[in-house]
């Protein structure tokens, strides 16, 4: 079965120490997976141990999607063209104005919102296919390691790997700009250990990676010999 995005976004959601990251993946899942696919890039450009895995990560489905604005009417349904053909499995994402719409849906060509949209109003429609790797990893599986087996360890370093890769870009990801403490003693005190905790989440995310990458490494090399395990 081949490893899709989404699965590696789902994933990294839960190794965001920010729970506004978190509820912003839960209210439009589709807005924040566009958001988060450069940095998915950066850290598949970045894995490059062990080489066998890094060459199969080459083959990829890239992720598509359309989009369609309707003018409010004062109705809740509406009709898409016929050139809006979302992909099988593709997801929804669903707005009014500015607001996202979760009770939203899209059956056969026709957008029904949760509610009239005004006259002179904006309203509209995206779907999105997130992407995937298109390889099993068979290539890579040995006589220890199965290749589902591997899948579900690249998952886990591309996933810490995104994560690493949108902090390092974040200018100010050290900053919680959520701090509006009013004693000023405390409000030091407190951005210390803000800023302290924030350090201490990435270096532990680069320690899980690299040591996720070594095992990975070994154990895409690891043979069976007389019972026990050998490299090469």
């Amino acid at each position: 079965m081949a490893l899709t995005f989404k699965s590696i976004y789902e994933k990294a959601i839960n190794l965001f120490d920010d729970p506004i990251i978190q509820r912003a993946y839960v209210e439009d899942t589709v807005r924040w997976e566009r958001l988060m696919y450069p940095h998915l890039e950066n850290g598949i450009n970045q894995f490059s141990n062990p080489t066998k895995i890094a060459y199969l990560l080459v083959d990829q489905k890239l992720p598509s999607g359309q989009v369609e604005v309707f003018d409010g009417n004062g109705t809740a349904v509406y009709n898409v063209s016929a050139d809006f053909v979302p992909e099988e499995g593709a997801e929804f994402s669903f707005r009014i104005g500015t607001q996202y719409d979760p009770a939203a849906k899209y059956e056969n060509g026709v957008v029904t919102f949760s509610r009239e949209v005004p006259v002179g109003s904006k309203c509209g429609v995206e779907w999105y296919s997130p992407g995937q790797f298109n390889t099993d990893f068979k290539e890579a599986a040995s006589s220890t390691t199965s290749a589902d087996v591997i899948a579900y360890k690249v998952r886990d370093i591309l996933a810490r790997a995104l994560v690493l890769a949108w902090a390092t870009n974040e200018e100010d990801f050290l900053l919680d700009i959520r701090r509006n403490l009013n004693d000023t003693d405390f409000k030091l005190y407190s951005e210390a250990n803000s800023i302290r905790s924030k350090v201490e989440w990435v270096n532990q995310l680069k320690f899980q990676l690299d040591s996720l990458t070594t095992k990975l490494a070994w154990d895409v090399v690891s043979r069976k010999y007389h019972g026990g395990n050998y490299y090469g």
